[in-house]
């Protein structure tokens, strides 16, 4: 599932479920999907870094990242890691989403403050965990009948129990208050407003009266990657929006702040692992 050379984890098919459980987790770049990512951890001392949020995840904590959001998980290194992981894109369940919309409530509906996590109780994870454990017996057993309805199902029941807990407002866990964060939020605020436009590192530093290794510094420890890095990564998420609605690969390349259609095309495809155009075409 996941490349080496590309930056991001491409989903190759509409859903993937697995469970890990390690002592080698490393994390150093961020990384952003072509769906939706479902992740539960078992484990204390789960940092989530989700756009410019920092969330500490305990046993029980449950966090939902869209398709533009850009995110890494860290923990300690040695320490024992075990977490529940879903993919999918949200086409998989498109037709339940038609008439149930609010299926995709916690991936594009969010609270203001509460955007990712969950903190589950010791019963409401057992119960979760019982839905995933015959979520993934159902996708390994490809040869049932009906085997796409009952994955599906399957998948919807987590997705409606997350919904429930969400609604109930009880679970909620908000980002943590972290030294330079109203600084990491300003910056990338900025950078997101000028995705679409020349933006060099010297213009990020000049408007906000900060050196090059401070910036540089600020955006490695907190997002995992350099503000330059960040800039492309918001550029090519928007790409995909744009090649979706129907516009030419040229189109899209300028829209998203690219003069040079062919430096576009090199660039997704090192980030996205596929050219704009099988992009467009699947």
């Amino acid at each position: 599932m996941e490349r080496k050379d590309v930056d991001r984890v491409l989903f190759e098919q509409g859903l993937e479920i697995c469970h890990k459980n390690t002592t080698n987790h490393r994390m150093d770049r961020a990384h952003f999907h072509n769906g939706y990512e479902i992740h539960f951890t078992l484990s204390d001392e789960t940092v989530y870094y989700i756009d410019d949020k920092k969330y500490i995840g305990r046993e029980g904590t449950v966090a939902t990242i869209n398709s533009h959001e850009i995110h890494r998980v860290c923990v300690p290194l040695g320490s024992a890691y075990e977490r529940w992981l879903i993919y999918f894109k949200p086409q998989h369940v498109g037709t339940m989403v038609a008439e149930y919309p609010e299926l995709l409530l916690l991936f594009t509906q969010r609270f203001n403050g509460y955007e990712n996590c969950l903190a589950l109780t010791g019963e409401q994870q057992a119960e979760l965990k019982t839905m995933l454990v015959d979520l993934r017996r159902a996708f390994q057993d490809k040869g049932r009948y009906m085997y796409d309805l009952r994955v599906k199902q399957r998948l919807c029941e987590v997705l409606c129990f997350l919904n429930e807990q969400y609604l109930g407002r009880k679970q909620l866990q908000e980002p943590i208050v972290y030294k330079q964060a109203e600084q990491i939020h300003q910056i990338t605020d900025y950078i997101k407003v000028h995705a679409g436009q020349e933006l060099s590192l010297a213009m990020i530093c000049d408007h906000f009266f900060l050196s090059k290794s401070t910036i540089i510094r600020l955006f490695r420890k907190h997002l995992g990657m350099t503000p330059l890095q960040y800039s492309i990564y918001i550029r090519i998420m928007r790409s995909r929006k744009y090649l979706e609605q129907g516009c030419s690969i040229r189109e899209a390349a300028y829209r998203s702040g690219y003069q040079d259609a062919s430096s576009f095309i090199k660039k997704f495809k090192a980030i996205q692992g596929i050219s704009p155009k099988q992009y467009k075409r699947e």
